[in-house]
């Protein structure tokens, strides 16, 4: 009988995938268990050591009121579960004075550290009651404790 070329032993790929070879077997068995300690350990360093360039917002607000110029801290979900629609919805009630939406974000100077209410965020709330659009950009941003001008590098808690 003839067998076209096929013999009873496997060859190219069908030979590395055949299990009955132990060496195969355990080169099979190193490839799986690296790939499972790869992904073992992609998840367990997302979640302990999320500090690699993720930005996680925390419930704490710290904000600056327009009316009484007292710096709070809020909570975000608390106002988020509490704020209703229109124009300063998303600005926070202040716990000094009691003035509804009055807060503004602070925006923290990367070269003191320092937090401040910027005249651009004023300038958006007030532009939010006026029902005007205003070019943010356009306004300076200068760091009030140290005088650095952030234009370009604005971090916002």
């Amino acid at each position: 009988m003839a067998s076209y070329g096929y013999d009873n032993e496997y060859t190219g790929i069908r030979k590395f995938l055949n299990p009955q070879d132990p060496k195969v077997r355990i080169g099979l068995m190193v490839i799986l268990g690296a790939v499972a300690v790869y992904l073992l350990w992609g998840a367990v360093s997302t979640v302990f050591f999320s500090g690699g360039g993720a930005t996680v917002i925390s419930d704490d607000w710290h904000v600056s009121c327009v009316k009484c110029n007292a710096e709070s801290v809020v909570s975000r979900k608390a106002h988020v579960e509490k704020a209703g629609s229109g124009p300063l919805a998303e600005y926070p009630d202040c716990p000094k004075c009691g003035q509804k939406a009055s807060c503004v974000d602070m925006t923290i100077c990367p070269e003191c550290g320092k937090r401040f209410a910027s005249e651009a965020a004023k300038a958006l709330r007030q532009a939010a009651i006026d029902k005007k659009v205003i070019n943010e950009h356009a306004l300076d941003l200068v760091c009030p404790h140290c005088k650095y001008d952030l234009k370009g590098s604005v971090s916002h808690e």
